[in-house]
């Protein structure tokens, strides 16, 4: 037996001897037992608490990521008809009360017409951009013209 085995073995056996001198002491042994026994009982009961928690925090956070994964792909939406087209453009783009009774705006089969006079080109720009970012939009004809200037005809 080696130096180093012999010193693990005594100290070992005065562990040992330790524990159970303070587990059998006649006075207090009894005491230190059962508050030893509650201690590891506890530890238990709040580790399988922890378990659980983790468990149902992971499978509610799989879950919601399950959910999300399915509903990535939009649902495909009827076409709106053409008043309420109409009606959804007139929402978006005359939100400006200076030109809600200087553009006229219609839909024809998904087709939007923006007929009126605006005071600046990019007046024009970002009329038509706004009407072609709602969905249901096929196409816009852009009438809009500047003041002194013809109104166009067609597109």
């Amino acid at each position: 037996m080696t130096l180093r085995r012999a010193i693990a073995c005594i100290l070992l056996a005065g562990s040992v001897g330790a524990g159970l001198m303070y587990f059998l002491d006649p006075k207090s042994g009894n005491r230190r037992r059962k508050m030893t026994v509650q201690q590891v009982l506890g530890a238990f009961h709040h580790s399988r608490a922890r378990l659980v928690h983790t468990v149902r925090s992971n499978s509610a956070r799989l879950y919601g990521l399950w959910q999300h994964l399915t509903h990535l792909k939009p649902t495909a939406r009827p076409t709106p008809n053409d008043e309420t087209l109409t009606q959804r453009v007139r929402s978006r783009v005359l939100r400006d009360p200076h030109l809600k009774h200087r553009i006229n705006i219609n839909s024809e089969y998904g087709v939007v017409f923006l007929r009126g006079e605006v005071d600046h080109p990019e007046q024009i720009r970002h009329l038509e951009k706004e009407a072609r970012g709602i969905p249901g939009v096929q196409g816009v004809h852009n009438l809009l013209h500047l003041p002194n200037t013809p109104a166009p005809m067609s597109i």
